[in-house]
């Protein structure tokens, strides 16, 4: 057995030694296709998402960079400036960004990998001002990155990379209304880059946004329903398993909170769930419709009122801004550069 095991690590060696001829008349190899991607989000530590300005545009043509980001699916209901049409929140007039849902403020938005001051006092960010014609992509960190970024990185991260060694020109112009043919908008953007020697270089934008206003009474929208989940008054905890569902969904539904035209609660007197009268010259005892919880109700005059109050349909405020950047950066050496803007 040993003479047959030494015979075949002979041939093995014998094999391996043999001399592998070459040849000459190979000169070129080409590589027409690869599976490797270089650039994929997944090689880094953190899952990343890189959205360029072009895919942007495909996303939400002539929209805020806020709502074309909104179309993607780790971003849930951002906040743009014709959204926020209540002139008494702090947000109002801003463009903020919201991860998972989680708020504005534990969403970590960051300028070619710099903090930016918040805009509002909820600690959110107005992107719209960011140069969006100068910016190269959008790199959207896709998890909770608290670890590494700190408690308002708790959603995620986006920053807006720029393009700091741009060239040339660019010019880019949009326009369009909606499908009720009102709130006109139009977007204009001019951007230009050059290189002075070999290490400046030196970029600038231009941008101009203007959306008409326009409002819409809820009885013109035919979605327009109030629709919201109330305890289901047949429900009990003793009820088997799927007979009674705890939760029913009800048009025209309102809080039991509060009333546009002010409630009384808590008082502990005949004046508990009084509310005053339009004119606010009267006490009416508060309608709590067909169906209502501890929260919220269905049906009744107040829940008209709540159907039939300014700004409870669609309406969006008018919207003019302009904004203006300039940068420049010089490379000291191949490893180290200032920058202004």
């Amino acid at each position: 057995m040993r003479a047959a095991l030494a015979t075949a690590i002979a041939a093995i060696v014998t094999t391996m030694s043999m001399p592998i001829l070459a040849q000459n008349d190979l000169e070129e190899i080409t590589v027409t296709g690869s599976r490797i991607r270089q650039t994929s989000g997944f090689t880094t530590p953190l899952p990343i998402t890189a959205v360029t300005q072009d895919e942007l545009f495909d996303l939400a043509p002539g929209s805020p960079v806020a709502e074309q980001l909104d179309a993607l699916p780790q971003f849930f209901g951002n906040a743009t400036m014709e959204r926020t049409n209540v002139s008494l929140t702090s947000a109002s007039g801003s463009s903020s960004l919201d991860l998972r849902n989680l708020s504005g403020n534990r969403t970590l938005v960051l300028f070619d990998g710099y903090r930016v001051v918040p805009s509002s006092k909820e600690g959110t960010v107005h992107v719209d001002f960011f140069p969006t014609a100068l910016v190269r992509t959008v790199d959207v960190v896709t998890g909770g990155a608290s670890a590494a970024y700190g408690a308002d990185a708790v959603g995620g991260v986006t920053n807006f990379v720029l393009d700091r060694q741009f060239e040339g020109v660019k010019i880019s112009a949009s326009t369009g209304v909606n499908e009720e043919g009102d709130g006109e908008r139009y977007n204009v953007s001019f951007a230009g880059g050059t290189k002075i020697g070999d290490r400046f270089n030196l970029i600038g934008s231009y941008e101009r946004r203007y959306i008409d206003e326009f409002e819409r009474a809820p009885e013109d929208v035919a979605q327009q329903k109030r629709v919201g989940h109330i305890q289901n008054p047949a429900w009990s905890r003793n009820d088997p398993p799927g007979t009674n569902p705890q939760r029913i969904t009800l048009p025209n539904t309102g809080t039991t909170a509060n009333s546009p035209y002010g409630l009384i609660l808590n008082t502990r007197t005949p004046l508990d769930r009084m509310r005053f009268n339009r004119e606010g010259t009267a006490l009416v005892p508060f309608d709590y419709g067909d169906v209502s919880d501890s929260q919220y109700f269905s049906g009744g005059a107040d829940a008209e009122i709540y159907n039939l109050g300014k700004g409870s349909g669609v309406s969006s405020p008018e919207v003019e801004t302009d904004s203006v950047f300039v940068g420049a950066e010089y490379q000291i050496t191949d490893s180290l550069s200032a920058f202004a803007q």
